[in-house]
């Protein structure tokens, strides 16, 4: 409460201190069996309403209570008994901004100012309603008269004592632990509390209050700790929001510079494309031209051939015979000239073939990093040397690791030994060594793969067991060793 504002406070106090009927603040409050409270008058118009459980004059009337649907019943051997408390609770509420006490007699609403209340008939009264509704004669002569006041819920004297709703003129000073009730002593001495464990409500009062005391104290220590817990909840949501806007921003940095590179990539291939095929080009066009010179000569010289032969004139015979023998060299030396018939290979294109689909595959399948999963040693590469021990193990499959940490234990123990420990950097390798071992034991040995985003599971572990150790080297005493004329004993 104390971590509430004030008006938060006044607000869920005001709830408490609601009606559930009337949804207006309680007026006379009256304890049901269930706990709940109900104002009187909206108690009154519940029992009108309700139908009866039994007949007679002590007819047992029932209703559903409106917060709980547990039925309470109500005769008038067990009435519903004043909510005290919660009526002092009201009064101090309502004396922030106090009513002035209306008269609960008049016909019209609001009723005018009370002047008078009567403890007993709990109402308040104008002088006109009084005279009328509650002449001071017969049995309403002993009722206790007072000026109405606005912290008293009854519409009496806050002040006044309260009065058995059993023995109307007994006093209440006594509260009954087996019933939860205040009763009187007659109530002890010859009623249906004579044989219950009671108290004096001092004693009561002290121990309730302790109690109340230390419920409040452990809801307000709970109060406490839910605020804190919320306060680290919001504390955590900003942290949320924080880490999704920079995990944002990196993302987009990422897939930028992929961008980037395939941008790039696209351009040093079209180059390397467009080379490709201009070389192939060029040389098309170069054997094109050679083509087209040696056609253009083959149709000049035959033009020139087709020109000699209309010559038939016998003035110029000696002329063509002159040139002739020429022209015919030039025509064999053109046919020599002649370039090789083109072959398929010569016609054929060299074709650039670009297939991404395994990089489409890696480009669809991106996703943030995740937790390496569990490595496979390859059993035939690991073995035990002396007093050491070489694994090798396979890298999990689609997935980036930037190290390995390996454990091992003598079979059967329950303590384990990791390589590098948790401070140095992981094993960047898939393979690694561990001397400095027992001879002739058993050991258990398993690999976790570990990134950015944390250690992964741990491989399935690897039996491996290191060979009897070796005999020690001899050494020769040589004073014991006798060397003679054709033999030496070396001890």
């Amino acid at each position: 409460i104390l971590l509430l504002n004030r008006c938060t406070c006044m607000e869920a106090l005001r709830r408490e201190l609601t009606c559930p009927v009337c949804l207006e603040l309680f007026r006379q409050p009256l304890a049901l069996p269930c706990q709940h409270s109900l104002c009187k008058p909206c108690v009154d118009g519940l029992l009108q309403k309700s139908p009866t459980a039994s007949d007679g004059e002590d007819a047992v009337r029932c209703f559903p209570c409106p917060s709980c649907r547990q039925l309470a019943q109500v005769s008038p051997d067990c009435p519903l008994q004043p909510h005290r408390l919660l009526a002092n609770i009201v009064a101090r509420y309502s004396s922030i901004t106090p009513p002035a006490p209306l008269c609960d007699m008049c016909e019209e609403e609001p009723g005018d100012a009370a002047t008078r209340a009567c403890v007993e008939c709990r109402v308040h009264y104008c002088d006109a309603c009084f005279a009328v509704c509650h002449r001071m004669k017969g049995p309403l002569a002993s009722h206790t008269i007072t000026v109405p006041s606005a912290t008293s819920p009854d519409g009496a004297a806050g002040s006044r004592e309260s009065m058995c709703s059993t023995h109307s003129k007994e006093k209440i000073n006594m509260f009954c632990l087996s019933c939860d009730k205040l009763i009187c002593a007659l109530c002890k001495l010859v009623g249906s509390h004579n044989d219950h464990q009671v108290t004096d409500i001092g004693a009561a009062y002290k121990m309730r209050r302790d109690a109340l005391t230390a419920s409040s104290k452990a809801l307000t220590d709970l109060t406490a700790s839910l605020a804190a817990q919320l306060s680290k909840l919001e504390s955590h949501a900003t942290d949320i929001q924080v880490a999704c806007e920079r995990s944002k921003v990196e993302l987009v940095a990422e897939l930028d510079q992929l961008q980037c590179i395939i941008n790039a990539r696209k351009r040093s291939l079209t180059r390397d494309l467009e080379r490709h095929y201009n070389t192939q080009l060029a040389a098309n066009q170069r054997r094109e031209a050679d083509c087209r010179e040696r056609l253009a000569q083959f149709q000049a010289l035959t033009t020139f051939a087709e020109e000699a032969l209309k010559e038939t004139a016998a003035a110029d015979h000696n002329s063509f015979l002159e040139f002739s023998s020429l022209l015919s060299e030039r025509m064999r030396a053109a046919q020599q000239q002649v370039p090789e018939e083109l072959t398929q290979e010569a016609l054929r294109v060299d074709r650039l073939i670009n297939d991404f689909s395994l990089e489409k595959e890696m480009l669809q399948e991106l996703d943030f990093l995740k937790v390496p999963g569990a490595p496979e040693f390859d059993v035939d590469s690991c073995h035990a040397v002396n007093d050491s021990i070489i694994v090798r193990w396979n890298q999990p499959a689609r997935c980036a690791v930037s190290g390995y940490r390996v454990s091992y234990r003598v079979s059967g123990a329950s303590d384990c030994v990791t390589c590098p420990a948790a401070a140095a950097p992981a094993v960047p390798s898939n393979q690694t060594r561990i001397d400095g071992l027992q001879f002739e034991t058993t050991y258990e040995v398993t690999v976790v793969a570990e990134n950015m985003a944390g250690v992964g599971p741990a491989s399935a572990p690897l039996t491996l067991t290191t060979p009897p150790k070796p005999p020690d080297t001899p050494v020769i005493d040589l004073e014991e060793c006798v060397v003679e004329r054709n033999s030496v004993t070396v001890v």
